[in-house]
Formats: C-alpha cells, structure tokens, sequence
C-alpha cells in the first residue's frame, strides 16, 4: 500500500509539474499536412471557400496582404487618425485606410505600470492591420478610404453610451465599399457592417478577407509556458491554438463552421466573429513573423447596381470570462480538461470576492468549501491509511513466509484483508476522486485575469504572480513536512525517507508558481493537518476504550 501511495504522490507531482503539457490543448502539428474533421477541412496548401472553390485565393492573399502596407518613411499627414473614447478603452483609427492603428485598456496595466497596449506599434515601422477590409477582385489593389466626417473624436460616456464611424472607398473596378463601426461605451464588442455595392452595368464577382494584426499586444513578454501567445479559431466548435513558429505557409479553415478567430495572449483576446456562415479563416505570418489572422468570405455575385452586405462583431479586450459569455466567447478561455469543475469555481471566487472585496480571502473560503465537501473521502482515506499500517507487520510475515510462492502470499495476503475488512485501495481511491476538482481550481488560478494584478495582504500585491520574497511557498513546505509527519509512514526506512523529500521538492517548485495558486495549497493542506489532528484524537480515544474494556473483560 505504501508503494501504491507514494507513487500516487509522485504522479501528482508529475501532473502539476506539466499541467500545460497534458491539460492544455496541443497545438495542431499542421506540418504533417492536411487535417480532416467530421465537417471540414484544415489545409496550409489550398483554399476551398465553404460555398465554392476560389482558384489563386491563397496567391491573391498572401499578394494582397502583403502589398498594402504603408511604405516605410510615409508622411503621417496622408494618414490622419479618429479618435475613439470609451469608459473601457482608447482606439485610433486610420482615416485613409479604415484601420484600427492602436487599442489601450484603461482598466489594466502592463509590468512597467502603463496601460495595456493592445493594438500598436512595436519595434517594427509598420501599422498594424487589425480591422482592414482587403477586397479581392480582379484588380485587388488596395483600399484607400474617405472619412464621411470633420470630426476627429467620438468620446462615448454613460450619458451619450453609443456612437458610430463610417468609411467610404471607390475599388478600380467600379464598387463601392462602405465601412462602419458601432462602439459601445460599456463593451469591448465593436460592430463592423462592410456594404458592397456595384457601381458598373456588368455582373461583379468578388471575395473579401478581414483581418486582425499584426502587433498585437506588443508589450507583452510572449515567453509563458504556462500559457499560448499566438492565433486561436473556433472551428467547427473546437478551438485550436497554433504556435506562431509552426506557421511556415497560410494555414485555412474552410468547408466547415468558423465561429470566430483571433489571436490571444495569456490574459487578452483580439477576435472576429463573422455574422454569416460562407466564411473560412486563415492563419499566417508577416514579413516580420508576427502573427496575423482572418476571415475570407466565399466567392460572390453582385448584379448591376446591386449591393451585398456582410457584419462582424470583433472583441478586443480582457479574457475576463463574464465579458466573454457575454459576446459567446467564453471557451477562449482554457480551463483544461476538468473546465466542467473549473468554470462554477471561478464563478464562486468572483461572487465570494463581490463581498469580500479580495481575491485572496475568496480563495481561502472556496478551499474551505471544497474540505468540507471531501470531509467524507479524505476521513476515509486517512482511515484505511491508518489500517494498512496495522498490518504491515502481519504482511511482511508473509512474506517472508512465503518469498518462493508469490501466487500463494497473494491469496493468503488478500484473505489478511478481508479478514480485516480492509481494502487495499481504499486509501487512494478518495484522493483520486478530488483530483479533478483540484486541477480545475488549479487552473483557474492559474488563467484567470482576476488575478491579474490582484493584492491580498501585506508584500503581496499580485496574486497572479510569484511571491517576490518566496515566504509563501516556504510556508506551504512547512505545513506539508507536518502533514506528512502526522500520516501514516511505511515501516521501511527509506519510503519514509522518500515521503518526507516530497515537501522540500513542492517548495522548490512552488517558488515559481502564481500566490494565489499557492495560498490554495498551503490553506488546503493546514486544513489537513487540522482534519487529521482531529481524526487521530477520535482514533486514539477508540483504541484507548477498547484497551479499557478488554482489561476490564480479563479481570472479570
């Protein structure tokens, strides 16, 4: 039993050690070619539009994407800006190309205490291309818009909640393309309407791609292997994350349901969400390898003085998951594969955290709920623990008894139990029950934004990140050295030697890991060491009466 138990301990240090290995989704290995669903299809070599095949597509669009960037050097005055003001964020928009330029978070800061940049400028010399409308015709050149106003601001606040931008362009084949977007001051959800009309006496065919990045979040450190930075798709209702390195060539979603694409970081989200259905989505990157993304719309007919319209809703903002189920965008968040758990538990911390008003005393009450609730399984656990240890000594008589007949200390050591009315198992099975409800929590800790610069007490001042002084995770190793000198230990000196390492190699490993996430585990295990303080007193106060009444029974 003790082995079975230390290697229960040891796959659970294996378990959080590569969590984001084993929980997270992987990213699709699209280098080993095309990749089949039930519905559609995932190519990196062609594209098939979801109503029809569009010939030289992929050329047209690595074409088109690439020629419209401004040139280096290009006087600012060609390119004046509009600017947008929200109660949530700060936007700029292109005049002359109908582009979002930058996007700034007023509600988050980045690790230098600015606010978060998420559309802008980085290193590089170009704009971003978040918001552009590239419309592939026979031309395909690119699209130089007209602002339909002086104005150069639109500020929204709770008193004026709405506002809306228009755009207009003359393509070189005669169709006119209107462009517009709704804000809300209470949203990160813009609402983009693209209107195509025909201008010409002759039938029109055309398709269109709107695009996000590149320089998204340009600010932010990309290097966490506990998370994805890169493109992200809804496709067919899975989401699939792509490393950006992997790209080499574009790689599309077509013949299947596009429910939106984007490209995320740890905390933040830029997505698109197409309103119609005949759109694949595409994934590649620049000529600086950052990564871009985006929706190519099917091949389309518009008669003479005819018009086509298509709608959007794009996200740009906190993967804060309230905002996201608000707009049908929270599986953009990654709760791994026990999210069943993980999705009522941070709902808990954000109600416990709407009294309290501190995201670390949510967590102690929820740790505290979910003892409570496992009071059963882990009682039970310890007691069979405690039982095993009795017979340890029955068991290595066996043993030695039997050393040449395995199959017959088999039978002779399971008939020991049921003798006992002990089961070999009935130590593990409890703890394996809460793993779940563990990881979940773990997980939420671990990716959620409401963390994110979140204080508790004293020097702790994020609980999404590192304890700077490592005192936390010092702590958790102390009340886990006393949770395992007050179980049951093996009878064989160097199990118990191998039980009482595991602390010291949790801490080291801790010191690394989000306070909050911490903080759950050293509470988890002082309320423990308060149950097993508990169970060992009832224990010994049983066994003190049963002594009692055998001595009363010999003297009688």
């Amino acid at each position: 039993m003790q082995i079975r138990l230390i290697f229960f301990i040891i796959l659970s240090l294996v378990i959080i050690m590569s969590y984001q290995y084993i929980f997270l989704p992987k990213p699709e290995d699209l280098a080993k070619g095309e990749k089949k669903t039930a519905e559609g299809v995932i190519d990196k070599n062609k594209v098939l539009s979801p109503a029809e095949p569009v010939p030289e597509v992929r050329e047209k669009l690595i074409k088109t994407l690439g020629s419209s960037y401004p040139e280096k050097g290009q006087p600012t005055a060609q390119d004046q800006s509009i600017f947008i003001d929200t109660d949530l964020y700060q936007a700029k928009f292109s005049k002359n190309r109908a582009i979002l330029k930058e996007l700034v978070l007023k509600k988050y800061n980045d690790k230098d205490g600015n606010r978060v940049k998420l559309i802008g400028k980085g290193e590089k010399e170009e704009s971003p291309r978040t918001l552009d409308f590239v419309l592939t015709t026979n031309s395909s050149s690119p699209l130089s818009f007209t602002f339909d106003a002086d104005k150069k601001s639109l500020n929204l606040s709770k008193n004026e909640p709405k506002g809306i931008i228009k755009f207009t362009s003359f393509s070189a084949d005669g169709v006119e393309i209107i462009k517009s977007f709704k804000f809300d001051n209470d949203s990160y959800l813009m609402d983009i309407n693209i209107e195509v009309k025909n201008l010409k006496e002759a039938p029109a065919d055309f398709s269109s791609q709107i695009i996000l990045g590149p320089h998204f979040y340009p600010g932010a450190d990309t290097v966490d292997s506990s998370s994805h930075f890169g493109p992200i798709v809804d496709f067919n209702n899975k989401v699939i994350r792509e490393k950006p390195e992997k790209i080499k060539e574009p790689v599309i979603f077509s013949n299947g349901n596009v429910g939106w694409i984007g490209i995320e970081s740890k905390y933040f989200l830029a997505s698109v969400m197409p309103e119609q259905k005949n759109f694949s989505a595409f994934m590649l990157n620049d000529k600086n390898k950052e990564s871009l993304v985006g929706l190519q719309s099917a091949k389309s007919k518009i008669e003479s003085n005819g018009k086509l319209s298509q709608s959007y809703k794009a996200y740009l903002g906190p993967k804060e998951f309230n905002e996201l189920k608000a707009v049908k965008l929270e599986n953009a968040i990654d709760f791994g594969w026990f999210g069943i758990f993980g999705i009522p538990l941070l709902q808990a911390l954000n109600f416990f955290n709407s009294y309290l008003k501190n995201y670390g005393l949510s967590i102690i009450v929820i740790t505290l709920i979910i003892k409570i609730f496992f009071i059963p399984f882990t009682q039970k656990s310890f007691k069979s623990m405690q039982a095993m240890q009795k017979l340890q000594p029955q068991i290595k008589a066996l043993r030695e008894r039997y050393k040449k007949e395995p199959q017959k200390l088999n039978q002779e050591t399971m008939e020991l139990y049921k003798k006992n009315k002990v089961n070999p198992l009935g130590g593990c099975l409890p703890m394996v029950l809460q793993i779940p409800v563990f990881i979940a929590f773990y997980n939420v800790l671990l990716s959620s934004i409401e963390l994110r610069g979140a204080p508790f007490f004293l020097w702790i001042h994020d609980l999404s990140a590192k304890d700077p002084y490592y005192i936390t995770p010092i702590i958790m190793g102390i009340t886990m050295f006393i949770q395992q000198k007050m179980s049951p230990t093996s009878p064989d000196p160097k199990q118990a030697q191998i039980m009482l390492v595991m602390p010291v190699v949790f801490t080291f490993m801790f010191m690394s890991f989000p306070t909050g996430l911490v903080l759950y585990w050293t509470v988890n295990n002082l309320l423990t060491i308060g149950q097993q303080y508990l169970i060992m007193g009832k224990v010994s106060t049983k066994e003190g009466e049963e002594i009692k009444g055998k001595s009363k029974k010999k003297r009688a």
